[in-house]
């Protein structure tokens, strides 16, 4: 089994950085992890191996990031992967190169190279380059390979996707990020009932999700930049197994998830949807994750009011909101369960809430670009299980809680890992 993992990494070049989160959805796609415990989600169960091989050895710079970790695959192992995966798993580096009828696994290093290749039918991945543009390829793929689990089709420019598509039936990966001709995807695309991710993340030009997308009852991960007004709640309340969703550059919508309730949604992402006014409160009480940034129009009280809800959430991150003046009071719901908040590029926000201090669980805190924040909470040693502290380019706090010599370091000198200062871009 730990072979089919390291061979994984040979469809990649030498020195290539890897995210857990994208090594995930690979080795998801194709099979290769087992069925997760009963506590356990498919996350868990990647981290697991990927903490095995880098007890190994057999990666290097493993660093641990807000939501999974980054790492590079040791010069030594790639070689060794490139050499056993030879046949099965292969990347075209050049025109002389011969695809192996045994191939399953495919990557492309360059668009040039798609003319006039041979594609094996068993195909079970294939990663184009970017920039790929040829239909008459992506035609003879979609026809051929009909057991095709992970379509890698980032930053390409094709304007749609073949309506045969949807023929792909044991597809679990799509992925069209950052392909900003893509103006379309055709209906046939909600056929696709074993898809897992669909990630439409950076499709500028993209009018709207087809109809009928209620009919992808496996997903559990969508990213979503649409040009579209109306966002179809009521057929995602219908993908029961959704547990991810990204909204990026959505700035024709200005509300959303309104009125339904999605149970397995456990992380929410807003990025840059600029006119937003209103979400649903029903989508908050059940997620771990929450992140909202540069959503200037977004009415932070998600229609709580003073009510304090009970809430799951494990981390919020709170970017760019310069109607942020205090922390939402729909937060306290998360006191025993929030462990990293992040707040940055808030202008108008000057303190936290005494109530901050009650959140035991809380282990990371971090405060960044917020030129007018002038203290933390009195009671910041009731934080016991704070471990770190980053004040980054806030100039009041970092005069105040300046190790050792702030008039306010006592309050937080018990943090085991405390950056007061400016971090270099």
């Amino acid at each position: 089994m730990w072979d089919f993992f390291l061979h994984s990494f040979s469809l990649f070049c030498e020195g290539s950085e890897f995210y857990s989160f994208y090594v995930t959805k690979l080795w998801e796609a194709l099979g290769f992890l087992p069925p997760p415990k009963e506590s356990e989600t498919i996350d868990d169960v990647s981290i697991q191996f990927l903490h095995e091989l880098w007890s190994r050895s057999f990666l290097t710079d493993f660093i641990e990031l807000a939501h999974g970790y980054s790492f590079k695959l040791h010069d030594l192992v790639h070689d060794l992967a490139m050499y056993a995966a030879k046949g099965e798993f292969q990347t075209i580096y050049s025109r002389s190169s011969e695809i192996s009828p045994n191939a399953r696994h495919l990557a492309f290093s360059e668009n040039n190279l798609l003319d006039g290749a041979v594609i094996p039918t068993g195909l079970r991945t294939i990663i184009f380059p970017d920039d790929a543009t040829n239909e008459a390829f992506m035609n003879t793929l979609v026809s051929r390979c009909k057991h095709l689990r992970f379509l890698e089709l980032s930053n390409s420019t094709y304007e749609s996707l073949p309506p045969s598509i949807g023929k792909l039936k044991h597809l679990r990966y799509l992925s069209l990020f950052g392909n900003k001709k893509l103006k379309r995807l055709p209906g046939s695309v909600c056929k696709l009932q074993n898809l897992e991710t669909l990630n439409l993340n950076g499709c500028i030009q993209l009018q709207e999700l087809p109809k009928g997308i209620r009919k992808l009852i496996s997903l559990r991960r969508l990213h979503v930049t649409t040009r579209q007004l109306d966002f179809p709640d009521r057929e995602i309340e219908n993908l029961t197994s959704l547990e991810t969703v990204t909204f990026n550059s959505c700035d024709n919508l200005e509300s959303l998830l309104e009125g339904i309730q999605l149970s397995s949604l456990k992380n929410l992402s807003l990025h840059d949807c600029r006119n937003l006014k209103s979400m649903s409160f029903h989508v908050i009480t059940n997620l771990e994750n929450l992140v909202i940034d540069n959503c200037g129009e977004l009415d932070l009280s998600m229609g709580f009011g003073n009510k304090i809800p009970d809430l799951r959430l494990k981390s919020l991150a709170l970017k760019s909101l310069q109607q942020l003046v205090t922390l939402p009071q729909w937060l306290q719901g998360s006191v025993n369960t929030l462990h990293s908040l992040v707040i940055a590029d808030c202008n108008n926000l000057k303190e936290l809430p005494e109530w901050l201090s009650t959140m035991i669980c809380l282990k990371l805190l971090v405060i960044e670009y917020c030129p007018y924040m002038q203290s933390l909470p009195d009671n910041m040693h009731h934080l016991t299980n704070l471990e770190n502290l980053l004040i980054n380019s806030c100039p009041e706090l970092c005069e105040r809680y300046q190790p050792e010599f702030g008039q306010d370091w006592h309050k937080v000198s018990h943090i085991k890992k405390v950056f007061v200062g400016e971090l270099e871009e």
